[in-house]
C-alpha cells in the first residue's frame, strides 16, 4: 500500500514540477586574534563578576538574577517555544481522537419522497455514538520535519535570547554597584576637598583684613570653594540613583539607600580567549545564526507543500440506540489513504516559496551583520579598557606625585619653612588629584565591565556555570 501511495506521489510531482531552493551555509569572518593582544590571555570566566570576591556584590546579582521581570519574561517565552517544538515532534506521529455522543431526532415526512405503506410521520429516533478515529500524515517530502526543525531552532534562538537578557541583567547590576561605590567615595573626596577650601578662604580673608593678599586672592579662593560644592549635588544624585537601578534591577520598587562596602578594586588583568571563542559565546550572534536556521527550516516548509500530501485515516464508531450499542449491526468502521495538492494554487504557492527564500536569505545577512558587529565591538572594547588602563595608572603615578609633594610641604610647615596657607593649598591640590585618580579608575572598571559584556560573558546555564578564574590581579585602590 504505501509503496503504491509513493509511486503515485512521484507520478504527481513529476507532473506539477519542483522547486529548489539554493544552499545557504554562514561563514565565520576569519580573525585569528585581538588586535590589541595584551595582558588578554585566559579562558574567559562566565560569571565575572565573582572576581571581585564581594559577598554582597555575589548575592545582589543572584537575586537580580532570580527576580529580574525581563528575566523572568524571557524564561517564559524559552518555556513556550520549547512546548511548541513539542508540538511540531508529536505533530509527525499519528493523531487522533474519541468522541461520544447522544442525539434525538425526526426527519419530516414530507421532505421524503412518498412511498406506499410509510407513515407521512416518521419516527422520532434517540441514537448514541461512541467513535474513535485516527489519522497519520506521511512526511514523504519532509514538510513535517523542516516545520520540526525550524520549531527547535526558535526554541535554540529563545534560548540564547535568554542568555543575552542575563548577561545584561548582571553587567547593568554591576555597573551600578560600581557606580554607587565610586560616588561614595568620590562625595567622600568633595567633602574633604570643600572643607580644605574653606580653611583656605578662612586665611584669605583673615590675611586680606591685616592687608596681607588682595581682594582678587580671596575673591579667588571664594570660586574654588563654591565649585568644589556645586560638585557635591550631582554626585549625590549619581549614587542614588545607582541605588534606585539595582532595586529595579533585582525587581523591587526603587530604592536610595544601599548597604556601604570597600571601593571595588579595578582588576588589571582581563582574560579575553580567541575571536572565535567570542562567537560562539555571544548571545546574539547565535541567535541570529538560530533565527537563519528557522528562516531555513520555513523556506523547505513551503517547498514541502509544493507537494501532495498523503495521510492515512481510520475511524471505528458504535452508532445504535443506547440500549443496543453493543449489538453487531451499530459497528460502523472506515479506513484508506487519501492525498491532497494544491495543484491549482500552484503560482500562489511558488510565490510563497520565492517569500521565504529570501527571508532566509535577509536571516543569513543579518547573521554576518551581527557576527562582524560582534568582533567589532570586542576589539574595541578591548582597545578601550587597555587605554583606560593605562590612564588610570598615569593617574595613580600623578596621584602619588601629588602626595608626595603634599607631605613635602606639611614637613616644611613643621620647620617654618612653609605658611599654612601653602600647606593647605597643597593638600587642596592633593585631593583634586586623588579626585581625577578615582575617576580614571572607574572609567578603568566600566570599560572593564563593558569588554566583559562585549565577549559574550554574563550568562549561566544551569549546571555550566563556568569555575572562577584564579589568574585575575587587581591595582591598588584608592
Amino acid at each position: 500500500m504505501k509503496a503504491q501511495i509513493s509511486a503515485l506521489a512521484l507520478a504527481l510531482v513529476a507532473a506539477g514540477g519542483c522547486m529548489s531552493l539554493p544552499v545557504r551555509d554562514p561563514t565565520t569572518p576569519n580573525m585569528a586574534t585581538w588586535s590589541v593582544a595584551d595582558d588578554q590571555e585566559g579562558q574567559v570566566v562566565l560569571d565575572w563578576w565573582t572576581g571581585f570576591n564581594d559577598p554582597a556584590l555575589d548575592r545582589l546579582v543572584e537575586r537580580a538574577l532570580s527576580r529580574n521581570a525581563d528575566l523572568r519574561a524571557a524564561d517564559a517565552n524559552l518555556r513556550a517555544t520549547q512546548a511548541l517544538a513539542g508540538e511540531s515532534l508529536a505533530a509527525r506521529g499519528p493523531g487522533g481522537q474519541v468522541g461520544a455522543g447522544l442525539t434525538r431526532t425526526r426527519v419530516a415526512g414530507l421532505s421524503q419522497p412518498p412511498v406506499p405503506g410509510t407513515p407521512e410521520r416518521l419516527s422520532t429516533q434517540t441514537l448514541a455514538n461512541v467513535g474513535v478515529g485516527l489519522s497519520w500524515e506521511l512526511d514523504l517530502f519532509g514538510g513535517l520535519a523542516a516545520n520540526l526543525d525550524m520549531a527547535r531552532a526558535q526554541a535554540d534562538e529563545a534560548r540564547w535570547m535568554r542568555r543575552q537578557v542575563e548577561a545584561g541583567v548582571a553587567a547593568a547590576l554591576v555597573r551600578a554597584w560600581a557606580e554607587y561605590r565610586y560616588a561614595s567615595a568620590l562625595e567622600e573626596r568633595i567633602q574633604r576637598r570643600v572643607d580644605v577650601q574653606q580653611q583656605i578662604l578662612d586665611s584669605l580673608e583673615t590675611a586680606e583684613t591685616l592687608g596681607g593678599v588682595s581682594r582678587y586672592d580671596t575673591e579667588a579662593a571664594r570660586a574654588a570653594l563654591d565649585q568644589a560644592r556645586a560638585e557635591l549635588p550631582a554626585v549625590g544624585a549619581a549614587q542614588r540613583n545607582a541605588a534606585r537601578r539595582i532595586a529595579v534591577l533585582s525587581g523591587d520598587a526603587p530604592g536610595t539607600t544601599l548597604a556601604d562596602g570597600r571601593l571595588p578594586q579595578v582588576p588589571t588583568t582581563l582574560a579575553a580567549g580567541d575571536p572565535a571563542g567570542m562567537l560562539r559565546r555571544r548571545p546574539d550572534v547565535a541567535a541570529a545564526e538560530r533565527q537563519f536556521a528557522a528562516a531555513a527550516a520555513q523556506a523547505r516548509v513551503a517547498v514541502a507543500d509544493l507537494y501532495p500530501r498523503i495521510s492515512l485515516a481510520g475511524n471505528v464508531n458504535l452508532t445504535a440506540d443506547p440500549d443496543r450499542l453493543g449489538d453487531a449491526g451499530a459497528t460502523g468502521f472506515s479506513v484508506g489513504p487519501s492525498l491532497t495538492w494544491g495543484l491549482f494554487d500552484m503560482p500562489r504557492l511558488r510565490q510563497r516559496v520565492v517569500a521565504a527564500d529570501a527571508r532566509s536569505e535577509a536571516a543569513l545577512a543579518r547573521w554576518e551583520g551581527t557576527t562582524l558587529a560582534a568582533l567589532e565591538e570586542a576589539d574595541g572594547a578591548l582597545d578601550v579598557w587597555q587605554s583606560r588602563r593605562e590612564a588610570a595608572r598615569l593617574a595613580l603615578s600623578a596621584m602619588d606625585a601629588s602626595d608626595s609633594r603634599r607631605d613635602l610641604v606639611v614637613v616644611r610647615e613643621s620647620a617654618g619653612q612653609a605658611s599654612r596657607l601653602a600647606r593647605l593649598q597643597a593638600e587642596a591640590d592633593a585631593l583634586s588629584v586623588q579626585i581625577n585618580a578615582l575617576q580614571a579608575q572607574s572609567d578603568e572598571l566600566q570599560a572593564w565591565i563593558s569588554a566583559q559584556l562585549a565577549l559574550g560573558a554574563g550568562w549561566r546555564d544551569v549546571d555550566t556555570v563556568a569555575p572562577t578564574s584564579g589568574s585575575t590581579s587587581y591595582r591598588r585602590r584608592l
